[in-house]
Parts: structure tokens; sequence; C-alpha cells
């Protein structure tokens, strides 16, 4: 299954509960693709990790706008390299929360 976000084009995703729907997201702008459904679930569950995945507001300085964004690191807990390369070394977090497998299931 190729899905592709119609704002971006990227082909990257995560999963995302809202009610009793679980809809995809694009992992690059944050943009609703589709509403999943049970079949789907269960090919993405099988090809999507979801354990290193992380959500993160932050902002690139302190006069930027806060953003909202999955982002999926190399390790279990990012390293502070891995946060710099996103958020630059002046950059302030202001939540941090890592997204489990166990919460997409149905």
């Amino acid at each position: 299954m190729i899905i592709r976000c119609k704002n971006c084009g990227s082909d990257e995703f995560y999963l995302k509960k809202d009610g009793i729907h679980t809809g995809l997201y694009c992992k690059n702008c944050n943009s609703w693709i589709k509403w999943a459904n049970k079949d789907e679930l269960r090919e993405l569950s099988e090809n999507t990790t979801i354990g290193t995945n992380w959500i993160v507001t932050f902002q690139t300085s302190n006069l930027t706008p806060i953003e909202t964004r999955i982002f999926s690191f190399e390790h279990e807990e990012p390293t502070k390299e891995e946060i710099e390369s996103i958020i630059g070394k002046t950059g302030i977090i202001h939540f941090m929360q890592k997204l489990y497998k166990n919460s997409y299931e149905w």
C-alpha cells in the first residue's frame, strides 16, 4: 500500500487514535491523510514501528512559532545529538512523549 500526503507528498506517516477511529497523519506536515479500516490497520501495524516514535512540541528559538511533530529516533531514548538535529542548539522543547504500539491496538 503506497500512501502519500496530498499537502506535501511525503510517504511517511503515523497512526493516531481519535475516538473509535484511527487516522493516518503525515509525519512531515501533520495533515490528516485518511481513516484506516481494520485491514489497513493490521497491515500498517505490522509494517510500522511506533515504539521509537516520539511526539515533540518545540521551538527552534524563542522567536519562532511552537510546532508539534512526530519524530522517529534511532535509539529507544533520543540522544542529545538526535534532538539537536531537529531543534538546533538554541531550540526549546516544551513537551516530549514516547508513542507506544499498544495504544494503537483495536
